[in-house]
């Protein structure tokens, strides 16, 4: 696999276990007692930064699979989880916060 195509899906993966972890409304400080490992890292994972393991794909992908396991996440079945939708603004407009979301259209000119 190509080195941007690995660095492009960590962000996912890391994107896809932060969407969870927040669903499930689980504590960044909680996660890493579980695991016994440090926010620092637990961050590293949920931002995709594969330099944080020294560019070790395999040592983020073993520990993502073990929390996304924890968090019920199938990473290993991409049709099952957020990773597998093919439309990446599915939904965009849901995270847009209300008071950023314009009532009425701009005057046309």
């Amino acid at each position: 696999m190509p080195k941007f195509q690995k660095l492009r899906e960590a962000k996912q993966i890391g994107n896809a276990i932060r969407k969870a972890r927040i669903a499930k409304g689980e504590a960044l400080t909680n996660i890493s007692g579980v695991f016994k490992i440090s926010i620092m890292e637990l961050n590293a994972i949920e931002d995709g930064n594969l330099y944080f393991f020294q560019n070790d794909y395999a040592v983020f992908m073993k520990k993502a699979l073990e929390i996304s396991e924890f968090l019920g996440l199938d990473l290993k079945n991409p049709l099952q989880s957020p990773l597998g939708s093919k439309s990446p603004t599915k939904g965009a407009t849901q995270q847009i916060p209300q008071f950023l979301k314009m009532n009425t259209p701009p005057d046309s000119l």
